[in-house]
């Protein structure tokens, strides 16, 4: 991995999120807090597990403690996280903006065990994008059309372009 393409990915991390919050803030309240039996309870409690891992994830990228764990009443509703979510993207952008290829290769250490950057990072998104699906799955029980969060799609939308060079 280089540099530009963990700033590529966390902005395609950051419009998933995006697409996926936003979808979640249409729906009615109870929806959203609404038990539905999977890892997190509910959409509000797996994006609050989604938020709170990227946080922990930036600390440890940076070689921080892990902060307290985010309770998920904290957030009375989607507006509420996409508010966090929005302040997470700020200070993660600001982390990967300083990156250069050299420091990815550097060695992080994450419960006495040592792992480069890259795969961190890359391990971090990946984590995301899996309970964004879990999510997507959730609204599709709750009778909404999930966003189509797909990698492709993102640079299409976000970006109007997608190359391969």
């Amino acid at each position: 991995m280089h540099a530009d393409d963990a700033r590529e990915l966390l902005d395609y991390n950051g419009w998933a999120n995006r697409r996926l919050l936003d979808a979640s803030s249409r729906l009615p309240p109870d929806d959203f807090a609404r038990d539905l039996r999977t890892s997190f309870g509910s959409i509000k409690g797996t994006l609050v597990h989604i938020l709170d891992s990227e946080q922990v994830w930036l600390d440890w990228w940076q070689s921080k403690p892990r902060p307290p764990q985010l309770e998920i009443d904290a957030f009375a509703g989607p507006a509420a996280l996409a508010a966090a979510f929005a302040a997470l993207e700020g200070e993660q952008r600001a982390f990967v903006g300083r990156l250069t290829d050299e420091s990815l290769r550097s060695s992080v250490l994450v419960k006495d065990r040592r792992y480069t950057l890259a795969r961190l990072i890359t391990h971090a998104l990946s984590h995301s994008q899996y309970h964004r699906g879990q999510v997507a799955s959730l609204l599709r029980q709750l009778g909404q059309a999930p966003p189509n969060t797909g990698f492709r799609t993102g640079f299409l939308d976000e970006r109007g372009w997608f190359e391969e060079t």
